[in-house]
């Protein structure tokens, strides 16, 4: 069948989802007020890339891009293919769809990245982001030193388990969580990562990333991730124009300068929860589940600890426990809960409500392309008993095929009864594939709301118990809070 995807380390200060094809023009910065802290200094990493050109989206370099511009240079900045290599996809916007030998690929090869152009990144490059230089820099910068950020945006997929969640490095290679979490030395460490399935990153909450230790790995860690562990995330697009970009880096970095989305000035109460006059890690991933209009689920360290440690209590929603201090769940909760019109404990009915209907539509798209292969097997046996050579451009008469027989191909596609078929049942798999999406993107916020309803309710039981487990969470929530920005301008 064919296929048409610092734990306390903080305290002491600290990866298939616009720009334009050269660099994304930043906004201008409003001036810092006077009364604000001054910023500390930030010793990061910036990772990220796919495992190539055509998995190497314009969005992931823009997002990039912003980290830089939020956080200033990186001790290393590893990209996709390395410096002066045409390893950037942007989408040709004159791509010929029509062409004979583009309907033929389309027939016989789909894939990605034919309607797009390769250019050189405007980054300042270190290195490659193969798997390779990814782990031998983060063997070296984590040795020793005060808490290091690193950032990892990509692509990623998930594993048999969790910590054998995989990012994509450059060459077509993967680095595994667990892989990643051996790599690391004794140095404070924090994550972002927003690519698909990172809430497997969350595993570092756990010695050597494995979550029935059920204690503190050696090196303190902690971080934000843009899905748990199994859901896919957004944010990888090749469209030039960052405005029609939507993903959680964009959401992250705008926040921690107080800005939405696009870059517009909010005010400092929808964003510094704990009134301090900074803005956190934490409150910017906040940001974050409350306005993002996409797939993301984002989740945390923290949030991963809460759920090992008391999966096996039994869970009672009531009203809003506001004595936590979880102020970040308490926002998501009632900010989502009005957007939603529904009261939180309600979340979950509307969540299970949207998902199955998601699943009869998945179940459609499921039959529609089974009668769409059998139509296709129907046109390629037909095309191939004329023309033999069709379905191989290497071929070295490939070329000659299409100039004699050029005419009669297209004719053969225009008036086919079956290719007629089979158009028809590929437009309804893409009618039916965009219904998911459009529902994945409406069943987020439920989730979202569900998970934030239910850390309420699992911490104020992990509270009432207290102990190591209850000390630990508090650990990972400061980590997750500890580094922020001041407010600018708003």
């Amino acid at each position: 069948m064919r296929s048409r995807l610092l734990v306390i380390l903080l305290l002491l200060v600290v990866g298939c989802q616009a720009h334009r094809e050269a660099t994304p023009e930043p906004a201008a910065t409003p001036a810092v007020p006077s009364e604000a802290p001054a910023q500390p200094a930030l010793d990061w990493l910036a990772i990220g890339g796919g495992g190539t050109p055509d998995s190497n989206e314009a969005s992931i370099e823009a997002d990039l891009a912003l980290g830089l511009e939020v956080f200033g240079a990186p001790k290393a900045l590893l990209f996709a293919g390395g410096p002066d290599t045409k390893s950037v996809q942007v989408r040709d916007k004159e791509y010929p769809k029509d062409d004979l030998r583009q309907r033929l690929g389309a027939l016989f090869a789909p894939r990605s990245g034919r309607d797009a152009k390769y250019r050189e990144t405007t980054l300042s490059v270190t290195a490659a982001s193969t798997r390779d230089n990814v782990l031998a820099t983060l063997r070296a910068e984590t040795q020793s030193g005060g808490p290091l950020l690193v950032f990892l945006n990509g692509h990623g997929n998930m594993g048999e388990e969790p910590a054998q969640n995989l990012w994509s490095s450059w060459g077509n290679d993967v680095v595994t969580v667990a892989e990643f979490e051996d790599a690391l030395g004794p140095r404070p460490t924090v994550w972002v990562a927003t690519t698909c399935f990172s809430g497997g990153f969350a595993e570092m909450a756990f010695d050597e990333a494995d979550s029935s230790r059920r204690k503190a790995p050696s090196g303190p860690r902690c971080g934000v991730f843009s899905s748990p562990s199994d859901l896919e995330s957004s944010g990888c697009d090749p469209d030039p124009d960052r405005r029609n970009h939507e993903g959680y880096a964009k959401h992250f970095f705008n926040a921690l300068r107080g800005r939405d989305k696009e870059g517009a000035a909010l005010p400092l109460a929808d964003l510094d929860l704990d009134g301090d006059g900074r803005i956190s890690l934490l409150e910017a991933h906040t940001r974050v589940r409350i306005a993002t209009e996409s797939i993301d689920v984002p989740t945390t360290t923290s949030e991963r600890w809460l759920r090992e440690v008391t999966r096996d209590d039994e869970l009672e929603i009531g009203a809003l426990p506001e004595d936590l201090g979880l102020v970040e769940d308490l926002a998501v909760a009632k900010a989502l809960s009005a957007r939603l019109k529904l009261k939180p404990e309600q979340a979950l009915e509307g969540y299970i409500a949207v998902d199955e209907y998601l699943a009869s539509v998945q179940k459609e798209a499921d039959e529609a392309l089974l009668i769409e292969d059998e139509a296709y097997r129907e046109v390629t046996g037909e095309l191939l008993s004329r023309w033999p050579s069709l379905d191989d451009p290497w071929r070295a008469d490939f070329d000659a095929l299409l100039a004699a027989e050029g005419p009669a191909i297209e004719t053969f596609l225009d008036e086919s009864k079956s290719v007629q078929v089979l158009e028809e049942a590929m437009a309804e798999v893409d009618t039916l594939n965009a219904q998911a999406d459009a529902l994945k993107i409406r069943r987020a916020p439920f989730e979202t709301l569900v998970r934030a309803v239910e850390t309420l309710a699992l911490a104020q039981i992990l509270k009432a118990r207290g102990g190591d487990d209850w000390q630990r969470y508090q650990e990972l929530l400061e980590c997750e809070r500890a580094f922020s920005l001041p407010k600018t301008g708003g």
